[in-house]
């Protein structure tokens, strides 16, 4: 990492706005990203200033290693806290109080153990009831919503006060945030039905006036980036609107929109209040009988033509900061529809990926119990495989010495507990085809090594299915454990036979491979797998040089 870079923790880091504030802060920042999903799976790009981990900051109980993480790598001086659920059935659902509230506060506890110039808390301007004729939402609105997303929002920015104490703390209410590409979830569903030939394609509920506001990514990024650099010359407690002023009408967006898409304006079917409120409860209940619930939810008939009217004067003023005029949604509908007319399937998958919201992430579960399980797991291993009764069946284990073979069984679990956590099983089998190699010229055989990885395998799954937690995770863990070595030994298998042909001078200096043959040199690259913050690079560093070296896919 570049220590001559500030520092920024970012949570939330492999939603829609963590990972347009990466690549936006490329180059000025050193980022230690907090996720639920891997660097892989969120498609981040790997980058010698990124150090990612998945944690579900909801049940964070090693706060103290995450934060000697950190300072072990330089430290940060901001803490950018965009993880939160939400979803479109505004049901009360725990992760609400889990996500948004407990795991706001233990971020705001590990900010407590770091060296921080500010913490940068997402709100949204959703948490405050939408506004009556005359009045506008502004800075000093109260976040006074009543349904369960906005009470977890008022609640975490009443944290912010209590917090600011200590360093600080600046709110961010956010208006609808979107992209080029959409990604707002109601605004995507508006454009798949305008702009189709569905029934219902030209209809509008009420007078079409319900109206909020939208921001594009970009100019949110700015937003951070300007109250970070004005960090100094704020109070220790504020909150910002990241909105333009006014509001967008659907009555706005179904013109523009219609316009561009079909190069003439479509006169929308305006149904009275009256009946849109009863037919679309009547809609959504027989969707949901056939299975296919329409987006639109009870809870929404009671926003038609309400509106949420936004005065962010004096955030604008304080921070020298405004929206910019290209960036206007009713402007920038010309650049969405280009993508979804020319780029339908890319359209499609990120649209479709924001409308799911996932509550728990098994891998992380799977993770955290392998964590806690790896010393008997490990130690019931090392017995069976050192077991008179298993003399023949490991010869070539057992003349291991017992504490390098304890390393060894460890390397090889906390290898499966990455893989579980990244769900990058090509780090498993890259690793454990450089072992190959090293077994394969120590004279072991293939059988003796595939028997070994498939008892811990065993060992494995019967100790994660006989916890009463994991009960319905009986597929994921066959997925993410039973699978992934499968593949591997399989490839462990076409290795082997490839390099039984090969004559020894043909084959790689065992000298020049990364060093795996004592337990100080498993231990280094253990700590690299466990270590809370990691590196991408570092993760495949190994790999990556046996793959120089021709040791891999031949």
């Amino acid at each position: 990492m570049d220590f001559k870079l500030p520092g920024i923790l970012l949570t939330g880091a492999s939603g829609f706005v963590g990972r347009n504030f990466i690549e936006a802060a490329e180059g000025k920042f050193r980022l230690f990203c907090i996720a639920r999903r891997s660097q892989r799976i969120a498609g981040i790009a790997v980058n010698n200033n990124i150090r990612w981990t998945q944690i579900d900051i909801g049940n964070f109980s090693n706060i103290e290693e995450v934060a000697q993480s950190i300072n072990n790598h330089g430290g940060v001086d901001y803490i950018l806290h965009l993880a939160g659920y939400y979803d479109f059935t505004m049901n009360n659902v725990p992760e609400y109080h889990n996500t948004n509230v407990t795991g706001t506060r233990n971020i705001l506890e590990l900010a407590k153990l770091l060296e921080i110039k500010r913490f940068l808390f997402a709100s949204s301007l959703a948490a405050c009831k939408f506004t009556t004729a005359g009045n506008l939402i502004d800075e000093l609105t109260p976040s006074d919503a009543e349904f369960p997303y906005a009470k977890s929002k008022h609640i975490c920015e009443e944290l912010m006060k209590e917090y600011s104490k200590q360093f600080p703390c600046t709110v961010i209410r956010f208006a609808a945030v979107y992209s080029d590409w959409c990604e707002y979830p109601p605004l995507y569903m508006f454009l798949e039905t305008w702009l189709s030939r569905k029934w219902n394609s030209k209809i509008l509920g009420g007078k079409g006036e319900s109206s909020i506001t939208y921001i594009h990514i970009n100019d949110l990024n700015k937003l951070f980036f300007r109250i970070i650099e004005k960090t100094n010359t704020l109070p220790g407690i504020c909150t910002y609107i990241a909105s333009p002023r006014g509001t967008i009408s659907h009555n706005e967006l179904f013109k523009t929109a219609t316009k561009f898409y079909f190069g003439k304006i479509i006169k929308p079917i305006r149904v009275p209040k009256f009946l849109a409120f009863p037919g679309g409860i009547i809609r959504y209940y027989l969707g949901k009988i056939l299975g296919k619930p329409p987006f639109e939810c009870p809870w929404m008939m009671k926003y038609i033509d309400k509106k949420l009217c936004v005065d962010a004067t004096y955030t604008y003023r304080t921070l020298s900061w405004r929206t910019t005029q290209r960036y206007d949604v009713l402007r920038r509908l010309l650049f969405l529809i280009e993508k979804k007319k020319n780029h339908q399937i890319e359209w499609r998958i990120r649209n479709e990926a924001a409308l799911s919201r996932i509550a728990q992430r098994p891998n992380i579960i799977g993770y955290n119990m392998l964590v806690e399980l790896r010393e008997t797991i490990v130690n019931k291993m090392l017995t069976y495989v050192l077991s008179k009764e298993n003399k023949f069946r490991f010869i070539n284990y057992q003349k291991i010495e017992k504490n390098l073979l304890k390393w060894c069984i460890t390397f090889i679990y906390q290898l499966i507990a990455t893989t579980i956590k990244s769900k990058d099983r090509q780090l498993m089998q890259n690793y454990l085809q450089i072992i190959t190699y090293r077994r394969f010229l120590e004279g072991f055989n293939v059988e003796e090594i595939i028997t070994f990885l498939q008892t811990l395998v065993n060992i494995i799954n019967s100790s994660l299915l006989s916890r009463a937690e994991l009960k319905d995770m009986k597929q994921e863990i066959y997925d993410f454990i039973t699978i992934s070595m499968q593949l591997t030994i399989d490839e462990i298998e076409d290795y082997f036979e490839f390099l039984e042909t090969q004559s020894p001078e043909s084959l790689p200096d065992l000298k020049k491979l990364p060093s795996l043959i004592n337990d100080e040199d498993i231990k280094r690259i253990i700590r690299q797998l466990e270590d809370t913050f990691y590196d991408v690079q570092e993760f495949h560093l190994d790999a990556d040089y046996a793959e120089d070296n021709e040791i891999i896919d031949n």
